[in-house]
């Protein structure tokens, strides 16, 4: 599976859900993948071609040194019916996706992005994305801006909002600060909704 190839693994489980229901497979169903060995990281397209040879532990610690432990992201983000606020703040509606729609409308996207060489991510935040940040115009549609580790893991910090301008829940963060520049992240859900996040700088 690419996307386990690659250390996406809620990706390819999701994958392995949709091709299991292509076939007949009916009722519920769960779906697990585990990378046993180490990541690939071979370039897909120009935006992960900044992945290099070192392990993934050492390339992200001389990039975090660099910055000066500062990130840039940007996101799509789909909310569902389960989500803590079901509702589109870019295009003031309700959400009625499921959590497994959200998922697997995100695996196309992913799938797209990947086709693509993220060459059309702000276009798909602008077009998709229920994030606040797709109403940023041009290529910044999507943009989180920099988020620091430091005030993004001291909520009690009274800079932390304007440091993220988008609250990201903890385990979005947590797998932001583990992306390489330029890397696009699994699929990823949270009491916000389903996330799919680049690593830009």
């Amino acid at each position: 599976a690419p996307h386990l190839a690659r250390g996406r693994a809620r990706a390819a489980s999701i994958a392995l859900l949709r091709a299991a229901r292509g076939r007949g497979a009916a009722g519920p169903l769960a779906a697990a993948c585990a990378r046993l060995g180490p990541r690939q990281d071979v370039p897909q397209g120009p935006a992960e071609a900044s992945s290099s040879s070192q392990p993934p532990a050492k390339r992200q610690k001389q990039e975090e040194s660099q910055a000066g432990g500062k990130i840039r992201l940007r996101q799509v983000l789909l909310r569902h019916s389960q989500s803590q606020r079901p509702h589109d703040p870019v295009r003031s509606r309700p959400v009625k996706r499921t959590l497994e729609e959200a998922e697997e409308q995100m695996l196309g996207v992913l799938d797209g992005l990947v086709a693509d060489g993220c060459a059309g991510f702000a276009a798909v935040s602008k077009s998709l994305s229920e994030c606040q940040s797709a109403l940023k115009g041009g290529e910044f549609a999507g943009d989180l801006g920099w988020i620091d580790r430091r005030t993004a893991e001291a909520p009690k910090q009274p800079e932390r909002e304007k440091a993220l301008r988008v609250q990201l829940p903890a385990n979005v963060l947590k797998a932001a600060f583990e992306l390489g520049v330029g890397e696009l992240g699994d699929i990823l859900s949270s009491d916000v909704g389903v996330h799919l996040l680049q690593r830009t700088a």
